[in-house]
């Protein structure tokens, strides 16, 4: 889709007919700006003669004239406009003069007044000395708090100053410019309303007073826009982003004098000398006011040429001259699906000189494109991107980074931030102006979650030998896993390194010290060096600090005494780490029982300690999450299975957990900001199957039946239990009986004598089940 942007404030008179003073009408006014903003695409229409003006002290109220705008398509209509007022140079209102007026006619009647889109409109108005319509302003601003046909011009004799500012065209145009953007007359893929790429830029937009609304495309080739021309009252674009998805300021063009074109009548971004392509337009149609101003639904068409001036009083700019754009090339890769997608777009120079705003702008074209390619919101992407320029002094410049990143939120749009943030610093250096030529951004998305977690390091030669070359290890564990995994690097020893020393193993995310993006920087060589130096999500960095008791200042740092610098080293891995390891280990013991009755409670307890100070553990920093594991019984995967929170001042625990079958069981401390996690011992506790018995009778006659049943749980079908009688000091197999679908059993039982007889039931271990017996049961037989 395509988008329209405009923008309603609030403030304007608040009856109707002409006002008795200007303070009367400043009262009500609050700005409303009426440019919206839209998806454009891109052509020219030839120059023409300049309108007759009229001096703001030739406007009276009462008079009666006409406005000129698009209402449909690319033909030029008209309004009537009668003068209610004029406001000089008020020190309430925006800088200049303004005229207060209503207007009227059908088209105001369809619309309910005027609407977003029609700011430059120009109002034209009889000169008093010769009976002439010239053009008196444009329209500007208005109030959505009072009647929407009542609205302010910007003087006409305020915008004509824009025509000798900088940067404006001195020679006609000689033939007309054709500049035609990737994408042709397509609608913006990748930018649909439901993007974030496009809510990204709505609230960056509407931040900046903008109404922002997504442009109607007619049919699969979307709106005619041959026709457009750049005239007075005609539709003009000024243009942010175009190519693959387009951005453009949708307003009214108010004055043409050859090559020289005014518009809007107040300004878009407020940017001062700029450059955007300055564009045509085509008008859908315009949303009716319900409560306020209404808004016309537009899309940009052709480029015509460059705006130069966004000033106050409104846009100017030369139809024929090429404006200056950034292209951008995104490439998203969806590894889950095996897909891609492509798509080109170009920043406009003057988007890119607010280096927030051309940094939004880019992030949100990737993150359109990322929205296209790969819709799951949680996901591993790696990307790289390359950022051309020359600075102001002629120098090119090259940066060229990547990184490896994983968001269950948004990984889209998370992965493009490395970009925007690379973007924005070099276009905000505190050295020199840059012009970006080229930008390039690539990522390979997977649904995966290919991250891993920093649990332990330690030097495997013990000790530190200078001059010599040693092994660190680090410890890394999985996502969703419990076993630890390991990866070796070497590090150089250099001569004079003192054998004591810290070790310290950290990730990008969990860092410390790490040269930020402009830090020490004394040039823009410098900054690109500083962006391209940072650390990869998926880079470890491991560093051998020498470390002595009179310059030891805190565990993470050194005094400035010392004179030893730190050995260092980068580990690359696949995988995005979190964590960091500075040898300050923890220990977490564990006692639990060996066994337990199915359907019981097993208590786990222990306590976590600081093992850099073994008293330390009356004054952990926060109170320790312990995490109960279980690895059941025929299983490799071992899972959580309930969590507590410890003692802080002791670090003592306490866990119940019901288990339902046999497992191997630990606890394990997640670790906090100065203590690394730590796992207990493992232990087999055993779970034993219950097993019931009773009695039809416990006091029964010689001869009787007695009909002995119970049953065993968790259920197991077809297998048996041994009824035991004791005899002495022995017990002895009375009988052997299946158990049924429910897992109960039965046994008709005819003792042969008198007498008091203990029975219990067996039931032999089976799939981790561990062998039980039921409770004894006593029966007298008289």
């Amino acid at each position: 889709m395509e988008c329209l942007i405009g923008s309603t404030g609030s403030g304007a008179p608040r009856a109707e007919g002409p006002p008795r003073s200007r303070a009367a009408i400043v009262t009500a006014v609050i700005v409303l700006l009426l440019a919206g903003m839209v998806l454009a695409l891109a052509s020219i229409p030839a120059a023409r003669a300049a309108d007759a003006t009229l001096p703001i002290d030739k406007v009276q109220p009462g008079m009666v004239g006409y406005a000129k705008t698009v209402a449909t398509g690319t033909v030029v209509t008209t309004f009537t406009v009668e003068v209610i007022g004029v406001l000089t140079n008020d020190p309430s209102f925006p800088q200049g003069n303004f005229i207060a007026f209503r207007a009227s006619g059908p088209l105001i009647d369809q619309t309910g007044g005027i609407a977003a889109g029609m700011s430059g409109s120009p109002i034209y108005l009889q000169d008093p000395d010769d009976s002439q319509y010239k053009i008196a302003g444009a329209i500007s601003y208005g109030d959505v708090f009072v009647d929407p046909k009542i609205a302010f011009a910007t003087s006409i004799d305020d915008m004509l100053g824009l025509l000798s500012a900088p940067g404006m065209a001195t020679l006609a145009i000689k033939k007309p410019l054709s500049l035609k953007p990737l994408g042709g007359l397509a609608s913006v893929s990748g930018l649909s309303p439901s993007s974030r790429g496009y809510a990204r830029v709505k609230t960056r937009l509407e931040a900046n007073g903008f109404r922002v609304t997504p442009a109607v495309v007619s049919g699969r080739a979307g709106p005619d826009v041959s026709t457009a021309t750049i005239e007075p009252g005609a539709s003009l674009g000024v243009g942010l982003v175009s190519g693959d998805a387009t951005i453009a300021g949708i307003g009214t063009v108010t004055y043409v004098d050859g090559a020289k074109v005014l518009g809007f009548g107040h300004p878009m971004l407020w940017l001062g000398g700029t450059n955007f392509p300055m564009m045509t337009g085509y008008v859908h149609t315009i949303w009716p006011s319900g409560s306020g101003f209404g808004y016309k639904i537009a899309a940009a068409g052709d480029t015509t040429g460059t705006i130069v001036q966004d000033r106050s009083t409104g846009v100017a700019g030369n139809l024929g001259q090429t404006p200056i754009e950034s292209p951008l090339s995104v490439d998203v890769v969806n590894a889950t699906e095996g897909t891609s997608t492509s798509r080109s777009y170009r920043i406009s120079k003057g988007a890119l000189n607010v280096p927030e705003l051309g940094a939004d702008l880019a992030w949100s074209m990737v993150a359109a494109t990322s929205d296209v390619a790969f819709e799951d919101v949680a996901g591993t992407a790696e990307t790289s991107f390359t950022i051309a320029g020359t600075t102001a002094t002629g120098k090119n410049f090259s940066l060229e980074w990547g990184n490896r990143t994983y968001n269950k939120g948004y990984i889209g749009g998370v992965a493009a931030e490395d970009f925007a943030l690379s973007l924005w610093t070099l276009l905000d250096n505190d050295y020199e102006d840059v012009t970006i030529t080229a930008m390039s951004y690539g990522a390979t998305i997977t649904a995966q979650r290919q991250t891993a977690r920093i649990v332990d390091a330690s030097l495997l030669g013990n000790r530190i030998v200078a001059g010599s070359t040693m092994t660190a290890r680090i410890s890394y564990v999985l996502y969703n896993s419990d076993a630890t995994q390991t990866v070796d690097t070497t590090i150089a020893i250099p001569a004079g390194f003192p054998s004591s020393a810290m070790l310290r193993v950290s990730s990008a995310r969990d860092g410390a010290g790490e040269m930020s993006m402009s830090q020490a920087a004394r040039g823009l060589v410098d900054v690109v060096e500083g962006i391209e130096g940072r650390q990869r999500n998926d880079e470890i960095s491991v560093a051998l600090i020498p470390m002595t008791a009179d310059i030891y200042d805190g565990p993470y740092g050194l005094a400035a005494r010392a004179t030893v610098a730190p050995v260092t080293k980068t580990v690359s891995t696949q995988l995005v780490m979190s964590g960091s390891v500075v040898k300050n280990t923890a220990s977490i013991t564990m006692a639990a029982p060996s066994a337990v009755t199915y359907g019981g409670a097993a208590r786990f307890t222990g306590r976590v300690t600081d093992l850099s100070d073994p008293y330390h553990f009356d004054s952990l920093d926060e109170r320790p999450l312990v995490e109960l594991w279980m690895k059941p019984y025929g299983s490799t995967v071992g899972t959580i299975v309930a969590t507590t929170l410890g003692n802080q001042t002791s670090g003592g625990y306490a866990i119940s957990y019901v288990p339902t079958v046999t497992g191997t069981f630990w606890t394990r401390f997640a670790g906090s900001d100065s203590l690394l996690d730590a796992k207990s011992t493992s232990k087999v506790v055993s779970v034993r199957a219950y097993v019931s018995i009773k009695s039809s009778a416990y006091l029964a006659r010689l001869g009787r039946t007695i009909t002995l049943s119970g049953g065993v749980r968790p259920v197991f079908p077809g297998r048996s239990v041994e009824i035991q009688l004791l005899s002495g000091r022995r017990w002895y197999r009375l009988a052997l009986r299946p158990l049924g679908a429910t897992g109960d059993y039965s046994y008709a039982w005819r003792p042969r004598q008198r007498g008091v007889f203990r029975l219990r039931t067996r039931f032999f271990s089976y799939q981790g089940y561990a062998l039980n017996y039921s409770r004894t049961i006593a029966v007298v037989v008289y």
